[in-house]
């Protein structure tokens, strides 16, 4: 990912590692480094999508212009950063489930079968 450094320099740009843990947002100079030259605390913070080109991620103290080698990559690091990216799987996991009948009324069990799932044969 790559931070925009300014408005006024065109192209001036810094390339970061990042890592997202427990909504953090960490940012490396390189990917063996052992400590983060910066932390973003994407619960103190706000993100948008600004010009629908660059992520910006918005503290008290400071603001971050993110953007990514292609389309695809920056709507994924969005969707990640703002937990988009969980809720779209959670609500697919459920209707996956309502659809494969996991949900159940009481006293009714979701049979499973498949392979390797055979009976134990009976021990002499």
């Amino acid at each position: 990912m790559e931070e925009m450094l300014s408005a006024l320099l065109n192209g001036a740009k810094k390339k970061w590692w990042v890592v997202l843990i427990d909504r953090m947002l960490l940012l490396f100079s390189h990917q063996g480094d052992m400590r983060p030259k910066h932390e973003i605390p994407l619960k103190l913070a706000t993100v948008t999508w600004h010009e629908k080109v660059v992520i910006k991620v918005q503290l008290t103290e400071k603001t971050w212009f993110l953007v990514c080698a292609s389309w695809e990559d920056r709507l994924g690091w969005y969707n990640k950063i703002t937990n988009k990216y969980n809720d779209t799987l959670e609500r697919g996991t459920q209707s996956f489930k309502l659809a494969n009948g996991y949900f159940r009324t009481k006293g009714e069990e979701k049979v499973e079968g498949g392979v390797g799932d055979q009976p134990e044969p009976a021990e002499d």
